[in-house]
């Protein structure tokens, strides 16, 4: 666990402490304001294919609850090829980004297709 506190005028503002597992991937991020009351609490859950590449991560609020949710495709060279990103709080809508490499294998960008979700 790594903490880092956040400081304005010689007070204590927040802390933050990052968990990790023992491959490096952040699995929790806790905040707590300068009472030491919780104010932000995320869990994340990552599974990886048989050559370790992360393939989902899902990422829970402090009760459980699924909060977003993400899918990673690969192209033969082991790069991402394709994302989705699935948001449960409705504050942003789901997308999919498609990645576009050069001859040298090098991230040039990527195309963002947002679902808008019909109104009524």
């Amino acid at each position: 666990m790594i903490r880092a506190d956040y400081y304005a005028h010689q007070s204590l503002v927040k802390s933050i402490c990052y968990g990790y597992d023992v491959f490096g991937n952040q699995t929790r991020y806790e905040v707590k304001n300068a009472k030491g009351e919780q104010s932000d609490l995320w869990i994340t859950e990552n599974r990886y294919d048989k050559e370790g590449r992360l393939i989902d991560k899902y990422k829970r609020d402090a009760e459980g609850n699924l909060v977003k949710e993400n899918h990673y495709k690969y192209n033969a060279k082991a790069q991402i090829s394709i994302s989705f990103a699935d948001y449960y709080t409705g504050k942003r809508p789901n997308s999919k980004r498609v990645y576009s490499y050069n001859a040298e294998g090098q991230k040039i960008g990527f195309k963002k297709y947002v679902l808008r979700s019909a109104q009524h």
